[in-house]
């Protein structure tokens, strides 16, 4: 005797009886049907109250594509979301939203917020590694360190380490004259006394903890 097939009928999107009803318990208005594919199924969720499961159900269900594949300038970012952006990293955060990294990164420098590399991974620095600040370009300094150029670069800045000089050489032996010199004048005086960059003398000066020149 052969037996007859469970009444369930299983849904094209892997959806079940059960699922149906849950997704169906949910009365989609014409103003919530309109949001859907205008922002990540996460944040559109969020904003109705239901599962990310429904969302993506009823998004398919009527053919709208998911909108990482629409203009990224569409997406409505919650202020929940827009927190999130640079406190953990760019990749982490855009799968959560069903969104890819491009529109994270995209969306971050628009508003100006530094990644969470640059403000947390890349944030510690060895006194060794600032001591190298300005003795080379800030390209070839950032591949001796292992780290991007706008780290070394803002990092020089925050300090007040003057970019190097091409057209000066490297200073490596100092004369007891020449660090006589040093907090006797602004440091870039002195650096075309010595003939050094401007950098070179600074750096000096700092790791001898002398204070910088004032006409006071």
């Amino acid at each position: 005797m052969t037996r007859k097939k469970s009444a369930t009928k299983k849904h094209p999107y892997g959806l079940r009886g059960q699922s149906l009803v849950a997704e169906n318990s949910h009365i989609w208005t014409p103003e919530n049907l309109a949001l859907l594919g205008t922002m990540p199924d996460s944040a559109l969720a969020e904003k109705l109250g239901i599962s990310v499961g429904r969302i993506h159900h009823a998004r398919l269900k009527h053919k709208i594509p998911s909108v990482t594949k629409t203009n990224w300038n569409r997406i409505a970012w919650t202020p929940k979301q827009l927190k999130l952006l640079g406190t953990i990293s760019d990749l982490n955060l855009a799968k959560s939203m069903g969104i890819t990294r491009k529109a994270v990164i995209r969306k971050r420098m628009r508003l100006g917020i530094p990644s969470y590399a640059a403000t947390h991974v890349w944030n510690f620095w060895k006194a060794k590694e600032v001591s190298l600040l300005g003795t080379d370009t800030d390209a070839k300094i950032a591949k001796v360190l292992g780290r991007t150029v706008g780290s070394v670069m803002e990092k020089r800045s925050t300090l007040g380490i003057p970019s190097f000089n091409l057209g000066y050489k490297r200073k490596t032996e100092w004369s007891f004259k020449e660090i006589m010199l040093l907090g006797s004048a602004a440091d870039a005086e002195v650096a075309k006394k010595i003939g050094v960059s401007t950098a070179v003398v600074t750096r000096k000066r700092r790791l001898l903890e002398i204070p910088k020149f004032s006409k006071k």
